[in-house]
């Protein structure tokens, strides 16, 4: 179940972006992609700064959220639920480290938003 709310997660984000992309419009959504794609998250660094901040942008939605920690207190792991106390509902997880980018031949800013097109991504390095 966790898998299928992620796809269907990344479809309405991909979605969003592609329909206010056809607009020429720059929304909330890119703005926060943006923030979010800035925080470099390397896997052996901490990620707090990014938890932090997304759990206090949620939580400017009335929408709680619970933390995990590792031994150190060094990482946290986010799970909030869109619609909690009813049956169903929305359930946000995802991975918010990466591979360290150190040494290799990135020709863009490897913590930057991308704009390809009329898509976004954040920087991949080459194969």
């Amino acid at each position: 179940m966790d898998i299928i709310l992620q796809k269907f997660s990344v479809f309405l984000t991909i979605s969003l972006i592609a329909l206010t992309r056809k607009f020429k419009v720059v929304t909330q959504t890119e703005k926060i992609l943006e923030k979010l794609i800035a925080y470099p998250t390397v896997s052996r660094d901490s990620n707090l700064a990014m938890i932090q901040h997304i759990e206090s942008y949620l939580g400017e939605y009335g929408i709680k959220s619970n933390l995990t920690f590792n031994d150190e207190k060094t990482k946290a792991n986010l799970y909030a639920v869109f619609a909690p106390g009813q049956s169903g509902g929305v359930m946000l997880s995802g991975h918010s480290d990466v591979v360290p980018v150190d040494g290799q031949d990135w020709s863009v800013a490897a913590f930057e938003l991308l704009e390809k097109t009329t898509a976004f991504m954040d920087a991949v390095p080459p194969i």
